[in-house]
């Protein structure tokens, strides 16, 4: 009996794992994974459940690569599998945020890796956007007494930089949060006013 060496003196090869953890996700009730693999229909197809047919197919895992399906919502079967690595497996899938960057749509999260923004500002950007408008022209926000949310106005950032007194002393007089006080006292925001 030939055998194909992935398993041998109780070795488990990169690719042998990556074969035996898409059955354990497609048919195994009680792995953590089945509900979003198996238990949502996805299978593994016939000529797959022989492992020599899979290294046939997919070749030898690549070192830093997993196992994933082109098609998030299709089966595990030759033409809808690649190696990838984990970045582009995680922009793969069913739930990744895109967004229109620079002309092209791209996972929300890399924009974010690209641009060095905090996680969640592309998305937030792109809730403001119209639809396919690009997130380089969306505005930030508008400074000052030109956002309508604003309680302040310009004088009353001066005069709240100007004033002595506790946050709360100050925060009670104006009618704001103390957080706001402490902001615009910090210059975190109404940075234009000098």
């Amino acid at each position: 009996m030939r055998t194909h060496g992935h398993t041998a003196w109780g070795q488990w090869s990169p690719t042998y794992m990556s074969w035996k953890s898409m059955h354990m996700r497609c048919k195994n009730q009680k792995c953590n994974d089945y509900d979003r693999y198996g238990g949502a229909g996805i299978t593994v197809c016939e000529r797959w459940k022989d492992f020599s047919n899979f290294l046939e197919d997919m070749g030898e895992r690549p070192s830093g690569y997993v196992l994933d399906r082109l098609d998030s919502k299709g089966n595990y079967e030759p033409a809808n599998c690649r190696w990838a690595t984990w970045t582009e497996s995680a922009n793969n899938r069913k739930n990744t945020a895109f967004v229109l960057f620079k002309g092209k749509r791209l996972p929300a999260a890399e924009v974010e890796r690209k641009t060095g923004w905090q996680k969640g500002t592309a998305r937030r950007l792109s809730r403001r956007a119209e639809p396919g408008q690009d997130l380089t022209t969306v505005r930030w926000g508008q400074i000052g007494t030109d956002n309508p949310a604003s309680k302040c106005t310009d004088e009353m950032v001066r005069s709240i930089r100007s004033m002595d007194g506790s946050l709360r002393e100050i925060a009670k007089h104006m009618g704001l949060s103390r957080y706001c006080v402490w902001a615009i006292r910090k210059r975190k925001t109404w940075k234009h006013i000098l």
